[in-house]
């Protein structure tokens, strides 16, 4: 269809947001022409602090380029997920507190399998741990995520 006939094939704008609960907002955002087959949406997971304060690494990055929310230390947020991995103090939490949210983020993924999620080296970097001690705790991840190639020994 061209412009004349009252549309055209250029890339279109839309946006909305996908809801799951508490604390689940994402707001995705699609350029493409409005006849073809959906994209996938691509959610990239970084490692947090409790307080959200997004200011180094991975999380800033989804910070400024993958709508994480500066206050939010965990869950879906713009087309980015934070997993905790230190406290409001910015000290690393203990490796079972951190499985408690990986477990967590593992069974939202297998909820959602009509997003891709690019899960980073999460804890392996400011909060010290190793690709040995973090990977096996996101064991069972589903097809979804793709996952570091670090961690491949462990899952």
């Amino acid at each position: 269809m061209t412009s004349a006939e009252g549309s055209s094939n250029y890339a279109t704008p839309l946006a909305g947001y996908h809801r799951c609960g508490v604390a689940c907002r994402v707001l995705v955002v699609v350029l493409g022409p409005s006849d073809g087959p959906a994209p996938v949406v691509k959610i990239f997971v970084f490692g947090s602090n409790l307080a959200g304060r997004h200011g180094a690494g991975a999380a800033l990055f989804a910070r400024q380029n993958r709508g994480a929310f500066y206050g939010q230390g965990w869950g879906l947020q713009g087309n980015s997920y934070a997993i905790p991995t230190k406290d409001a103090d910015l000290k690393p939490l203990p490796l079972e507190d951190i499985a408690v949210w990986a477990r967590g983020f593992v069974y939202f993924a297998a909820l959602h399998s009509e997003l891709e999620f690019e899960l980073t080296r999460v804890g392996c970097g400011r909060a010290k741990y190793t690709d040995a001690q973090i990977a096996p705790l996101f064991r069972g991840v589903p097809s979804n995520c793709q996952t570091p190639p670090e961690w491949s020994t462990w899952l």
